[in-house]
């Protein structure tokens, strides 16, 4: 039986360091100093209380996806529009096979039963565990707590760090629930004041004087207090584009913490880039 060279190099480490102290060194994976803006601290959860823990393993040709997708989304390439299907995209952010088992021998030596490791492929490869929050703690070294959302009144159990073995960073991504505090709900309810603009926007301006190279040419005057429909167009050199297919075009809007869409906006953008083209 063949063996992958990493799978070789842990043996022969192993062979020289008790697993333990190939476990227990340890790195800190991602860490907050305090709870982010508009979460606060709630109380202590049950140690016993479970759920479900979910470890992103490291995507081994994400390199080969962003190759793929720069051919299919320039015009002026000969694989323009030959979009990938769900299979390929799921096998360039899949993980190697030696990723998976190092994350379960971890897991295992933990007091992990292999009975509650389910392996998921869906957007990329995922060990799902079903653990309790004491299991969670010792796994990560942290702690974990309950936090309450004031605006949307949710609360949600997170850490403010948490650390694996170190010889496990290239196999990991992610770990969650951990330090991400953004939930669907906290982005349903999150919205954003506009501050107040004196003087109205040179839309005009912004579809006459299309912005070639917006790194280094001037913004629209305009376009720099409030993004518009125009100011998109001016921005990517779009102003006289017409859509060729406009009944299957898709948007997506992505999310981050503390950004998120607003909806109302979102209606106005929508229709105003539908109106124009």
């Amino acid at each position: 039986m063949w063996l992958t060279p990493f799978l070789c190099s842990i043996l022969a480490l192993g062979a020289a360091t008790p697993l333990h102290e190939l476990w227990d060194t340890i790195t800190v994976k991602h860490s907050w100093s305090d709870a982010p803006r508009g979460w606060l601290y709630d109380s202590t959860p049950p140690a016993d209380h479970t759920f479900d823990l979910h470890i992103g393993l490291t995507q081994s040709r994400i390199g080969d996806l962003l190759y793929n997708l720069m051919e299919v989304s320039e015009p002026t390439h000969s694989r323009y529009g030959q979009h990938l299907t769900k299979g390929e995209a799921e096998e360039l952010v899949s993980s190697t096979s030696g990723n998976a088992d190092t994350v379960k021998n971890w897991l295992t030596f933990h007091g992990v039963d292999a009975s509650r490791i389910t392996h998921r492929k869906a957007g990329g490869d995922w060990l799902v565990v079903r653990a309790t929050v004491a299991e969670a703690e010792r796994l990560l070294n942290t702690k974990y707590h309950v936090y309450h959302h004031e605006p949307s009144g949710e609360k949600i159990i997170r850490a403010l760090s948490y650390s694996i073995p170190h010889i496990l960073r290239q196999h990991i991504d992610m770990i969650a629930p951990t330090t991400y505090f953004g939930t669907f709900r906290t982005m349903r309810r999150t919205s954003f004041l506009q501050p107040e603009i004196v003087g109205p926007l040179d839309e005009a301006d912004a579809l006459a004087n299309p912005v070639i190279d917006p790194i280094l040419a001037d913004i629209p005057p305009g376009c720099r207090l409030k993004i518009t429909p125009a100011c998109l167009r001016a921005l990517y050199n779009s102003t006289n584009y017409v859509p060729k297919s406009s009944s299957r075009n898709q948007l997506g809007v992505a999310g981050y913490l503390g950004q998120y869409a607003n909806d109302v906006d979102l209606q106005v953008r929508v229709c105003g880039l539908t109106d124009i083209g």
